[in-house]
């Protein structure tokens, strides 16, 4: 990793910090060589002998991820369709580490636009990593891109993946102050059924969101709810009714 951001910090001074001459060829040379001079071991070489596209193809690909960690989204881009030119094809490892670097330079129209071209290129039902998909959900939220991040969310529950906490605390709130309490509402119910953990977090969201509901009669409702006890327990298998 200390070979790689300082090859990446090396090639901004060389080439020139996004310029159309940028030539990211150099980079995973560079890297190869390093790699094959500080390990040592004959189990490398022979991996890079045998089979040298997918060994190119991980060094783009960290050049990608640190280029996406500076905030250098256009570069990485750059890098991405430099990787094409050279024959090698994107996988969802490429593209997530592109909607990273979106998502680290708050350009979540572009993450969007990357993800659906992932599916073009993929696959409709190709998914990113989980860890990704729930960043992006919660840069939506922040964001208040309510309506993204809530679609985004049913992308991961489709495909049977358990969104993490902070991904529906984040839609919620966003919800919340985008005034769609109906929509914040499906989601508190949709959420406690994942585990007790999703359960305890949704019954603190429903004593956040009381506090902004326009009807008091919802308002005595909701906190009422947010006071019950669990009517499931949970088990690796997903949620059951208690005995």
């Amino acid at each position: 990793i200390i070979l790689a951001d300082s090859l990446v910090s090396f090639g901004m001074v060389k080439y020139g910090a996004g310029t159309a001459e940028s030539n990211y060829q150099w980079w995973t040379h560079s890297v190869q060589s390093g790699t094959l001079e500080h390990s040592g071991e004959q189990l490398a070489v022979e991996k890079m002998e045998k089979d040298p596209s997918a060994t190119s193809r991980r060094h783009y690909l960290r050049l990608m991820r640190n280029l996406g960690k500076k905030g250098r989204c256009s570069q990485a881009f750059q890098a991405a369709e430099e990787m094409k030119h050279s024959g090698l094809a994107m996988d969802v490892s490429c593209y997530a580490a592109l909607v990273e670097a979106c998502l680290v330079s708050g350009l979540l129209d572009r993450a969007t636009e990357t993800l659906r071209q992932m599916r073009r290129d993929l696959g409709a039902q190709c998914s990113l990593p989980e860890e990704t998909h729930n960043e992006f959900i919660s840069a939506c939220g922040f964001a208040d891109q309510w309506e993204r991040a809530v679609d985004l969310l049913k992308d991961l529950t489709l495909a049977r993946q358990v969104p993490q906490i902070s991904a529906y605390v984040s839609v919620v709130r966003s919800c919340c102050r985008c005034k769609q309490f109906p929509t914040a509402l499906q989601l508190l119910k949709e959420m406690e059924m994942h585990s007790q953990s999703h359960y305890q977090a949704a019954q603190e969201l429903r004593l956040e969101l009381v506090e902004v509901l326009p009807n008091s009669h919802w308002k005595t409702w909701e906190t009422s709810r947010a006071h019950d006890h669990p009517l499931t327990t949970w088990s690796q298998n997903g949620p059951r009714k208690a005995d």
